[in-house]
């Protein structure tokens, strides 16, 4: 009798050390897929964060041309609209804007940047021109 109980024992011990295996690989797969997860996150919010600036520049050039026909300065939004297109371009602003690599993206990027260069230049006040560029409206 004593030899089953010893057999039962062991095997109820082995059926523990497998439970706690099995726990412990599921707690470490768990923790992995949630830390990929949370990669995940942080990229798509990078993503999110480019498309909504993408559009405010889009947004605020209009604006920013409106005001300018109608006699209103926009020196602020020029210049906030130049650090945007900064960071679009570079990734390095107060925005926190993640670059994109995608080269349809690059490609589209430079074409805007290039557009916003050339209102630049035409802005007789903006800061950094020279007096050249200003006098050649």
């Amino acid at each position: 009798m004593e030899d089953i109980t010893n057999f039962e024992r062991l095997k109820a011990r082995q059926k523990r050390v497998k439970l706690l295996v099995f726990m412990g690989v599921s707690l470490i797969l768990t923790m992995f897929l949630f830390s990929m997860m949370m990669i995940t996150i942080h990229k798509i919010q990078g993503t999110g964060r480019v498309i909504n600036y993408t559009g405010l520049v889009r947004g605020a050039s209009q604006r920013l041309i409106k005001k300018e026909f109608t006699g209103i300065r926009g020196d602020a939004d020029m210049a906030r609209l130049d650090e945007i297109m900064g960071g679009l371009t570079h990734g390095e602003s107060t925005y926190n804007i993640t670059p994109i690599t995608n080269e349809y993206y690059r490609e589209k990027l430079e074409v805007l940047v290039s557009g916003w260069d050339a209102l630049k230049k035409k802005h007789p006040d903006f800061p950094g021109e020279s007096d050249d560029e200003a006098s050649s409206l």
